[in-house]
């Protein structure tokens, strides 16, 4: 689960943080030998292929531009949860001053994340910051802002959501889902 409170195990997102994916990803099977794996393929490429049109759309069409601006925020957000812990993560980032709180990128280091070529995010980091989607300190450190969230990241997480929320009710029958966490 990857919303929690206090009260339930971190073990979602921090499960994300550490690349585990939570225990969910090990029980699905790697591949059914019984299943029609070329409707499942479809599902999945469908899905991943929605988001990449809708994430394509929302940054103006320019894909490297999204790219970059996603692994900067995923670089921030995931710095912050890994450093002060899991619980209440939006309500902490919500009340803070986003710019003094999260830990920062740099461009080199986004470059060698997404193997992209260095000038290439440089120029596309100056789109983003002229954009008002990411800021960048004296020292040349990155975060993305707020706008950026409410812009971008809120309208793609939202239909995102109730895509995967779709895709697994097909790809997984009921017979074989996890039951809910108490």
């Amino acid at each position: 689960m990857l919303i929690e409170t206090e009260t339930q195990s971190l073990q979602g997102l921090e499960a994300f943080l550490r690349g585990a994916f939570g225990r969910h990803r090990q029980a699905l099977p790697a591949h059914d030998a019984n299943g029609d794996w070329h409707a499942r393929s479809f599902v999945v490429l469908s899905l991943i292929q929605r988001v990449r049109i809708r994430d394509h759309r929302l940054c103006g069409g320019d894909p490297v531009m999204s790219l970059i601006g996603s692994e900067i925020w995923l670089y921030n957000i995931g710095r912050f949860a890994e450093r002060t812990g899991c619980a209440r993560l939006s309500e902490r980032l919500d009340s803070a001053e986003r710019g003094t709180v999260v830990p920062r990128c740099n461009a080199y280091s986004i470059a060698q994340a997404l193997g992209l070529p260095h000038e290439t995010v440089r120029r596309k980091i100056a789109k983003l910051q002229s954009l008002g989607w990411v800021e960048r300190s004296e020292r040349g450190q990155l975060h993305v802002t707020r706008r950026w969230e409410d812009e971008v990241l809120s309208q793609l997480a939202a239909t995102t959501t109730a895509d995967l929320c779709a895709v697994h009710a097909y790809l997984i029958p009921r017979s074989e889902q996890t039951p809910p966490l108490p």
